[in-house]
């Protein structure tokens, strides 16, 4: 049997331990796209390090800009409700309650004038009896 106390896969190599590179160990002395590492993050400031700055400005321009929205929101907001609120304005449930009552005192109108009409009727025919008799 073997020691197992040996390194398998060559963890110690992985991922640069020990060394000073900050990308790991590349044995190619290239990034992912190809070109020539340079050694450390000092130096001039290239393509890369040009992106990752722009994008990091974005990203907060995106954040300041979210957040002025949500104020601009909260102002207008703000404002309509006090515009709203100094006008003399009903809510919505008040409305359909009052709805609802003009409905039902509406069809009670149609509902009485259809009476008066049948009454109107029956007392024109009892006046012209009346007038036939006297007669």
């Amino acid at each position: 049997m073997q020691n197992d106390d040996r390194n398998l896969f060559g963890q110690d190599d992985f991922a640069g331990a020990g060394r000073s590179d900050p990308y790991g160990a590349d044995p190619y002395g290239t990034d992912p796209f190809g070109r020539p590492r340079q050694s450390g993050r000092g130096g001039a400031a290239g393509p890369g390090r040009l992106l990752d700055e722009l994008a990091r400005l974005v990203t907060d321009a995106a954040g300041v800009a979210q957040g002025a929205r949500r104020e601009v929101e909260t102002a207008v907001r703000s404002q309509a409700e006090r515009f709203t609120g100094s006008l003399d304005l009903v809510s919505r449930e008040e409305f359909e309650a009052m709805r609802d009552v003009a409905l039902r005192a509406r069809a009670e109108a149609k509902a009485l004038g259809d009476r008066v009409a049948a009454l109107e009727a029956k007392l024109g025919d009892v006046d012209d009896e009346a007038a036939t008799d006297a007669e």
